[in-house]
């Protein structure tokens, strides 16, 4: 039987156990009182005593309009309700976010600086070198770009900057601001997301500018980080390519050593040599015995011609005879010396000997001559790629002294809790109201 064709009467102090709102126990009232007041009546004339109020009087007979009445009621009621928690919700919100930016929230102030990081291969250096550099300078700016960025937003940054002016220090002063309070003690981690969240760096592919922002606490820190930082980023683009540079520089410096070395030790050779023989130059000593052999054949054939004179003119028996021949055989043992000077192998003194010595030591001094001056000539051209290769920071627009705070902007905040918080009981509402839908049906 439905609950509202019945009429039952509770004893006192009995609640139903169905809670009924204030305006649907006085309907339920007016429509008990005619019923009850009959049927008392009707016992009292009849001598009989009345009922027990725990027992259920007869049923009225059931009013449709009644029972759209009382569901229309009820729907009002529960949309009213609704209505009040929805705007209870929402100014609760606003509320909290107004109590937050005016007593709770620290003023941050903003300082931005943009600069580019280039390179000598990019300034128009002529030569073949600087083609070669020009060829590969685009692409290296733009990865370079990445890398200070990079190095920008990570923990070694931070932990340069803490060491430089005490970041952390100047970071842990917001104590009564919730969301941006720091701890000296905070993880690694944290940390690491707490100075992101302060500092933002941008890289714009197409212009080749790293966009710096730094947030804080007050003005004069603000901007002593953002000088900071573009500092840290011109060292760091300067380290970029050391590692390399250092390396080519050093190979290109031990091959000038090595070639110094060589250079030397082909001098030191050569002085020896000719100090141990007694000779500036071997081979003009050879060109001088062959003269003085030649000027010897010479004079052997001038006395071996006037030998024959002396026979044809029959004075081969004279003393001048035997002078001849005395001169002949002194003439012909000295050409023998001469030439066993200059071609005996058997001899370590011979020209012979010596001449194979003396070019070989020539020769080793001539290719560690063109050996020092191609390595000093690879020195020199690692100079001028290390120089080409090397970054720095162009800056663009210095950091700013801020002089107003960017955050938070009170009406801002406000309005954007405000529209929030309408949107999400606006769907909050529409959910519940597609999950009641579908519970009923």
């Amino acid at each position: 039987m439905n609950d509202m064709s019945r009429i039952e009467a509770w004893p006192v102090g009995h609640r139903p156990r169905k809670k009924r709102t204030v305006l649907a126990r006085t309907v339920l009232l007016i429509n008990r009182a005619p019923a009850r007041l009959i049927q008392t009546g009707r016992q009292m004339l009849a001598g009989t005593p009345p009922r027990p109020l725990r027992e259920v009087v007869e049923p009225l007979p059931p009013d449709p309009r009644r029972e759209a009445d009382l569901i229309i009621i009820r729907q009002r009621l529960a949309a009213r309700r609704r209505r009040g928690l929805a705007v209870a919700v929402v100014l609760l919100a606003t509320l909290m976010a107004a109590i937050y930016v005016y007593f709770l929230a620290s003023p941050m102030y903003q300082s931005s600086a943009q600069f580019a990081v280039r390179g000598l291969q990019e300034s128009g250096t002529g030569g073949v070198l600087g083609k070669i550099g020009q060829s590969g300078g685009a692409l290296a700016s733009l990865t370079d770009g990445f890398v200070v960025r990079d190095y920008l937003q990570s923990f070694d940054a931070l932990q340069d900057l803490d060491h430089r002016i005490g970041y952390i220090d100047l970071m842990t002063v917001a104590k009564s601001d919730p969301f941006n309070r720091l701890s000296k003690d905070a993880p690694a981690e944290s940390l690491t997301a707490f100075y992101n969240y302060m500092v933002k760096a941008r890289y714009n592919m197409t212009e080749g500018i790293i966009s710096l922002d730094v947030f804080a606490f007050t003005p004069k820190d603000a901007y002593l980080i953002a000088s900071t930082l573009t500092k840290m980023a011109n060292e760091f683009s300067a380290r970029l390519n050391q590692k390399a540079t250092e390396d080519t520089m050093r190979v290109a410096q031990e091959d000038v050593k090595r070639a110094e070395d060589r250079m030397s030790q082909a001098h030191v050779a050569l002085a020896e040599w000719r100090k141990r023989n007694s000779s500036l130059d071997v081979e003009s000593n050879a060109k001088m015995i062959q003269q003085g052999i030649g000027q010897l054949e010479t004079q052997l054939l001038d006395a071996r011609g006037e030998l024959e004179q002396l026979k044809n003119n029959k004075l081969y028996n004279t003393p001048r005879r035997a002078t001849v021949e005395d001169r002949i055989s002194t003439l012909k043992a000295q050409i023998a010396r001469e030439n066993d000077r200059l071609v005996n192998a058997q001899t370590a003194t011979s020209v012979v000997n010596q001449i194979g010595d003396y070019q070989r030591l020539l020769v080793e001094q001539e290719f560690a001559g063109k050996a020092f001056e191609t390595a000093s000539q690879s020195l020199l051209n690692a100079r001028t790629l290390a120089s080409m290769q090397s970054k720095f920071i162009v800056a663009i627009s210095g950091p700013n002294h801020p002089q107003m705070p960017s955050w938070p902007v009170g009406w801002k905040v406000i309005l954007v809790t405000f529209m929030l918080s309408l949107v999400a009981v606006a769907m909050a509402s529409l959910l519940l109201t597609v999950i009641r839908d579908n519970s009923r049906t």
